[in-house]
């Protein structure tokens, strides 16, 4: 016999139990509880709700590694996700970091245009170009000239001819000199000079003498079209080309000689006049390190900054260093007919501008000064130096070869390069040569080429950052380019106008649109007008004037004859746009459908864009072929169609991908802790030194290491400015006493009268050490002397015998030593240092000691110190020594201070640093030992040590963590593991400086009361350091401690811990591996260094999993057991206690470990944790209404998740993971952000989102959906106009049974909810051991679309109700199949893509007797 018993299910805000609980029908969250929420969350009211779906945001950068996600919030309106993985790409393996927000990517737009260089020569006034006329005799045209008769003249040429009658370089006179003209002879009193060649060509003319005195020549620069605004941050570089001067050396000197055709020695033949230098052996067609054949004579080298001085006679003197002595190279010079050393030259700077005859810098950073034309600029060396009157740099005398102005790029900034030769940047790249040079300002040097029809990889060995060279860098993607400096070659004849690059490869293809975007035009070519290139070599083009023409190579020809052209052009390639077909045409682009894709101005030429686009949209690359493709405005929205004409001269990037580079490994990133002031996340790794990762705008970032000391800078060298030895008299003279009591004793004779006695103890010196009136510095005795002359002579006795004291010999006057008095065992030897303090109250170090020999105690002695200033000091502070310690004597905002004996207060002494968490050294590489050598190192075994270089090291990996083996005084071994400590082999090229960073890298980091908190380095894994109170970095101290001062304790616990977490709850909360603690003062106020108190709270130990912090509680995964706790404050044991939150859902856990973790507070209060097994685990949680219910979370297509992080985007926080799948059979990882929540009914049911991995159309009514690229080969589920249909993507394209105008496709996913074992409250044993039937079930759904009913997820019947493209709100009856067996569950299940909210459910249920 059976019966009929109706059941409510009236919440399921117990979450989901482990079977273990299924005979806790006690429990009060049981029977609030389900038995699988599968895709589903609970809403702390109790109702069961789906999930929603995930978009695709981007697929990392390479599939094959694993990725972290990390959260940048600085505040609710400023949030990103930041992507953390390694690629491995074109055989180059490194580590990057992405940023994403509102389910976007940022992108670059710009990436060779960032502050685009100026890469032609700047032409240093006082040169000025003028006209040549044809005519007896012959006239030079210059407006305004300023040049009398007699001045002398230069006309200064690159091309191969001068104007008829005239020669490079050399003197003439002016004649007959009109307002806007003149005639020359070469003699002031010869005849004018007859021209009968070249009417109209263009010379320069130079008269320093004559023009040095303007203000408007002496200071500034021509350059064409330069582009820089008012107080840009530019830099100089400098560069020897095949027209530089040739080079000879003999001994300490250098003599150049002008080349054939060539530039001049533009060198000022002031005696004093410095100039930067550099030399290059070269063969006549290349410039670069491989060449062979020209020899540098012994110690030049290559692209290194040398002086160049003391000229004579046309040769130089070469130093290594400014001010340098001179540098005997022997001889040198050509070694073959076909090759040579060649040189360039910085400009000197005027005597008048920086001191005299200081040196114009390469790689040093100016700032521009504006000027009405377009083409003129002057420079400072800073913001409103203000050097002269006018402002600016008064410039010397141009130097020789390519002198180019760059932007001084920053920190952050991206660029790229294709210097396939080497050269420039390699030079550059060696930094120890110029490193002093430029000081702090290293960030300055770029070079804007590129490759725009392949990935910007770097070819091996090649750096592709000069201004940090220690970082892998290759940029995402692929870009039209920047513009490239090239050089129109002056043949004649059919199709043989040539362009060469100057420097490594132009990175054209056939086909490519191309203009000259500065430069003059040359012969047989126009300036702005779009050329299509045909690619001769790497570094060659010619042009053709159509696309076809360019593929059947017909180009244009040369001019009819030899004409000039005016040096080098810069040319930029663009994009075209066929407007019949829709197409944007790149010639080879690379890029995938889907890709991003931007349309920018090149900085050199205006551009027409397209109809129907916008210059700096992102757009979406779709129907690509290899040399063109479509766009859309979104990933998979509809085609665009073009408008109007076709536009021109437009640059494009694709899918160009802002990235900041990193150095840790891929086990390491997800273990990396973080913690985040304003705009710098601070990073923590226990093999890597701590890193800073800093948004210095909303599209630049950049990562930098913190030095752990003080923001102030310390103060420039001390020195002894003036001292005053106090009362004394002077001594003159030195006399020896005739006839009388005293014959033949020796006196010495006082400047005035003295009141020295007999019996006075006394100090001489300043005396001649030998000959006449010499005497020995000492301490003497005041004796008995002429009792008649007693206050003019002084005789002297030994201080212990009171034996007269003889000196060197009689010498009348013209002494200068000192008499005072003075006593054995007196101070006379003072030490000073001082610091700086800067605005943020932030004391630097010490400077190097000084000492002071004086004897202050005398009355009227003083001690007058002097520093340099230190930068952005505000004041200083000077201590002073006594008894080996320092104290503070005086404050002051001068650059003296004067100590006239004033005692040090050593309660107040200068900061000490602590290097433990970072020590840098410069290293070298003994191959042969297998060793580094780090003299005095004082390092451990198995410290971490990364090693950076300036070019290449034997055998070691830049930025790789090492660990210290076999550690002696001034040296150690490596390895790169630590299991097996396998000592690394070093062999190989070992060239450049190299740098090793080592130190007790923590691996845990907050802030807590003003100060950051660093804890769990690898040899001292329970030691805590906590900077400087207010302070960043500051890790200094004194003695004796202040309350300010760094922190640094180690905890005392029972078992070895190493430190994994710091939480800043009410109190500092420690987790380690074993041991939760709590950091308090000792005394109940403000942690200082002497009161601290760490107490053990419980015994369960975390796991690497970043906690999250819900109010004042703290949720964390346990180190063993694979549980998550809770750590909460408890008012009655007046400490924290733990909880397990995993005990009731046992299942998720056992047998797996979390491997992330992040908590998203709205709309509903969720722990998200990422289990090993691949699922999503969420914890709906507030502990304070002790709301506490697990759900899990799958996805199709194989789908594993690896890593989750939540950050506020709008009213929500938004929930990003990375999920690994198999699509078509490939692995792919990517980023995916989940939909905001869906709370709409029927009229909003188009918005409902409800797949995985998707992508949304909308736009136009149509049957077809493109740009599904990532989804190839998949069967999707999709929401077409509130309609859902399934199907399957083929090329991309997804094809619907009827036309929508918005449509979501994705990955299918199933939801469901499965009811515990039914609880028969009104029969015995509950209802247990009766099998049971569920007849029917009444479902109360909330804005639901139809689902499924059952028994079992096998036996579903449908809901019917609501019927399709329609929501309900209602109590939906559903029959279900006949089952009988012992537990009476039910199963709801969603596996369309429409929602479903259950508020509860009513069961109708048979039970057998």
């Amino acid at each position: 016999m059976s019966r009929h018993t109706k059941t409510i299910t009236r919440s399921f805000a117990g979450g989901e139990m482990s079977p273990e609980m299924f005979g806790r029908m006690d429990d009060v969250k049981y029977q609030a509880g389900a038995a699988t929420l599968l895709n589903c969350i609970p809403r702390p009211v109790g109702a069961a709700t789906r999930r929603s779906g995930t978009r695709l945001v981007r697929e990392i950068r390479d599939s094959d590694n694993t990725a972290h996600l990390f959260p940048f919030v600085f505040s609710p309106t400023q949030s990103l996700v930041i992507e953390g993985s390694r690629a491995t790409i074109g055989g180059l393996s490194g580590g990057y970091f992405r940023f994403h927000t509102n389910g976007g990517t940022l992108l670059y737009s710009h990436p060779d245009m960032v502050k685009p260089a100026k890469t032609n020569s700047a032409a240093f006034r006082p040169f000025q170009a003028v006209t040549c006329t044809v005519a007896n005799p012959m006239k030079v045209q210059l407006n305004g000239h300023g040049l009398s008769n007699g001045d002398q003249v230069q006309f200064i040429s690159s091309s191969r001819t001068m104007p008829g009658g005239v020669s490079n370089y050399t003197n003439y006179y002016v004649k007959e000199a009109g307002t806007n003209d003149f005639e020359i002879s070469t003699t002031k009193a010869g005849s004018s000079v007859i021209s009968n060649t070249h009417a109209g060509y263009y010379p320069s003319l130079f008269n320093w003498a004559k023009w040095r005195n303007s203000t408007e020549a002496q200071q500034s620069i021509s350059l064409s079209e330069h582009r820089f605004k008012n107080k840009d941050r530019v830099v100089l570089t400098m560069w020897p080309v095949s027209t530089s001067p040739t080079v000879t050396f003999s001994g300490t000197t250098f003599q150049p000689t002008k080349v054939a055709g060539g530039r001049g020695v533009y060198m000022s033949t002031n005696s004093a006049a410095v100039h930067q230098v550099m030399f290059v052996a070269d063969d006549p067609n290349k410039i670069s390190l491989t060449t062979a054949g020209a020899t540098l004579p012994s110690g030049i080298e290559e692209g290194r900054l040398y002086w160049a001085t003391g000229h004579s006679n046309g040769s130089w003197t070469i130093s290594k260093t400014f001010g340098g002595a001179p540098h005997n190279v022997g001889t040198g010079g050509v070694t073959t007919a076909a090759s040579k050393i060649r040189m360039t030259a910085m400009p000197s700077l005027d005597g008048g501008s920086l001191g005299a005859n200081g040196n114009f810098g390469c790689l040093v950073p100016y700032y521009v000064i504006a000027t009405a034309s377009p083409n003129i600029i002057k420079l400072e060396t800073s913001v409103g130096a203000g050097q002269v009157v006018n402002g600016g740099l008064q410039f010397g005398q141009y130097g020789t070869g390519d002198v180019k102005f760059h932007y001084a790029h920053e920190v952050g900034d991206i660029f790229s390069f294709d210097d396939a030769a080497g050269g420039l940047r390699n030079f550059y790249a060696r930094r120890e040569w110029w490193e002093p040079e430029i000081e702090d300002d290293r960030n300055v040097i770029t070079l804007e080429m590129h490759s725009q029809s392949g990935p910007r990889i770097p070819g091996s060995g090649y750096r592709t950052r000069v201004d940090q060279a220690e970082h892998w860098r290759e940029l995402p993607g692929r870009t039209t380019g920047g513009p490239v400096e090239m050089t129109p070659r002056e043949y004649t004849g059919s199709g043989n106008l040539t362009i060469d690059a100057v420097y490594g490869g132009h990175g054209f293809s056939t086909g490519q649109a191309v203009s000259i975007v500065d430069g003059v035009s040359a012969s047989g070519i126009t300036a702005d007008q779009v050329y299509y290139a045909v690619r001769i070599s790497a570094s060659q083009i010619k042009l053709a004037t159509s696309y076809s023409n360019a593929v059947a190579g017909t180009v244009i020809d040369g001019p009819s004859s030899a004409s000039p052209i005016h040096g080098s052009v810069l040319m930029q390639g663009w994009v075209t746009f066929d407007t019949t077909n829709h197409k944007v045409g790149w010639i080879g682009h690379g890029l995938a459908n889907g890709d991003t894709v931007v349309f920018s101005q090149s900085a050199y030429a205006s551009a027409s864009i397209q109809g129907g686009l916008e210059l700096d949209k992102v757009y979406y690359v779709r129907g690509k072929t290899t040399n063109d493709f479509r766009v859309s405005a979104t990933h998979a929205g509809p085609l665009i169609d073009f408008t109007g004409s076709a536009g021109s001269k437009v640059a494009a990037v694709g899918n160009a991908i802002y990235e900041v580079p990193h150095e840790y490994s891929e086990d390491e990133i997800s273990k990396v802790t973080t913690t985040q002031s304003n705009d710098v996340m601070t990073l923590a790794s226990r093999d890597h030194p701590v890193k800073e990762l800093r948004r210095i705008s909303s599209t630049k970032w950049a990562t930098v290491e913190p030095e752990f000391k003080a923001s102030a800078a310390v103060p420039g060298v001390i020195y002894e400015s003036a001292t005053v030895s106090g009362e004394g008299m002077k001594i003159t003279g030195t006399a020896t006493v005739s006839g009388g009591l005293y014959d033949g004793w020796k006196y010495f004779k006082t400047y005035s009268q003295h009141t020295f006695t007999h019996g006075n103890p006394v100090y001489i010196e300043g005396l001649p050490s030998s000959g006449a009136g010499s005497l020995a510095d000492g301490y003497y005795m005041v004796g008995a002397g002429d009792e008649q002359n007693s206050v003019w002579n002084i005789f002297l006795t030994e201080v212990e015998n009171s034996v007269l004291v003889n000196h060197g010999g009689d010498k009348a006057s013209g002494l200068d030593g000192r008499i005072r008095y003075g006593t054995q065992g007196e101070d006379r030897s003072q030490k000073y240092v001082v610091t700086s303090i800067d605005k943020n109250n932030e004391e630097s170090s010490p400077n190097d000691p000084l000492t002071v020999n004086n004897n202050l105690n005398v009355s009227g002695a003083s001690n007058t110190i002097g520093w340099g200033a230190s930068l952005k000091a505000i004041r200083y502070r000077v201590y002073k020594e006594l008894g080996g310690l320092y104290g503070l004597i005086g404050e002051t905002d001068e650059l003296t201070f004067k100590d006239d004996n004033i005692g040090p207060d050593l309660g107040v002494s200068p900061p000490i640093p602590d290097t433990s968490l970072r020590e840098e050294s410069k290293v070298t590489f003994d191959v042969t030992a297998n060793s580094v050598s780090w003299a005095s190192h004082g390092l451990t075994k198995g410290m971490p040590v990364v090693f950076k270089t300036s070019d290449q090291m034997p055998g070691v990996t830049e930025g790789k963590a090492y660990y210290v083996m076999n550690p002696g005084d001034d040296e150690f071994q490596i390895t790169d593991n630590l299991e097996t400590e396998a000592i690394a082999t070093l062999s190989g090229t070992d060239t450049g400086t190299h740098v090793a960073i080592a130190g007790n890298f923590p691996s845990a980091v907050s802030y807590f009361e003003g100060r950051r908190v660093f804890a769990g380095s690898r040899a001292l894994p329970q030691d805590i350091w906590m900077t400087a109170s207010g302070t960043e970095s500051d890790l200094s101290y004194s003695i004796p401690t202040v309350d300010s001062d760094r922190i640094y304790f180690r905890i005392a616990s029972r078992e070895g811990s190493a430190v994994r977490h710091l939480l800043p709850m009410s109190q500092l909360v420690l987790l380690s591996d074993t041991t939760e603690y709590r950091l308090t003062p000792a005394n109940d106020d403000i942690l200082t260094p002497s009161s601290i108190s760490v107490r053990p709270q419980s015994f369960v130990g975390a796991d690497y999993p970043h906690p999250a912090l819900v109010n004042n509680t703290a949720v964390f995964a346990a180190a063993r057991g694979g549980h998550v706790r809770e750590l909460g404050y408890n008012r009655d044991v007046l400490g924290y206690l733990t909880g397990d939150l995993s005990i009731r859902a046992a299942h998720l856990f056992d047998g797996f470990t979390i491997k992330d973790q992040a908590y998203a507070k709205a709309p509903i209060p969720i722990v998200w944790c990422v289990s090993s097994s691949g699922k999503l685990l969420g914890l709906t949680y507030i502990p304070e209404e002790s709301v506490g219910a697990w759900h899990q979370h799958t996805t199709p297509a194989s789908g594993e998740f690896e890593s989750v992080v939540s950050i506020p985007e709008g009213d929500e926080d938004a929930v990003y993971v990375v999920v690994k799948r198999v699509i078509n059979g490939v692995t792919k990882r990517y980023v995916e952000r989940f939909a905001d929540e869906y709370r709409g009914d029927t009229a909003s049911l188009p918005d409902a989102y409800f797949v995985d991995c998707g992508l949304t159309y909308s736009g136009a009514s149509t049957t077809s959906v493109a740009g599904l690229d990532h989804l190839e080969g998949e069967s999707v589920s999709y929401l077409a106009d509130g309609v859902a249909g399934t199907g399957t993507i083929s090329s991309g394209t997804l094809t619907l049974t009827k036309a929508a105008t918005k449509v979501h496709v994705g990955l299918g996913y199933t939801s469901q909810i499965q009811t515990l074992p039914l609880t028969m409250m009104r029969v015995d044993a509950f209802g247990t051991g009766r099998t049971k039937n569920v007849n029917q079930v009444w479902v109360r759904a909330f804005q639901s679309g139809a689902f499924k009913a059952g028994p079992t997820a096998s036996n579903l019947r449908s809901s019917l109700t609501p019927s399709a493209g329609s929501l309900l709100t209602d109590l939906v009856q559903v029959t279900l199949p006949a089952s009988w067996d012992d537990d009476g569950q039910v199963v709801i299940q969603q596996d369309t893509p429409l929602p479903l909210t259950v508020s509860g459910l009513t069961i109708e249920v048979a039970s057998g007797g």
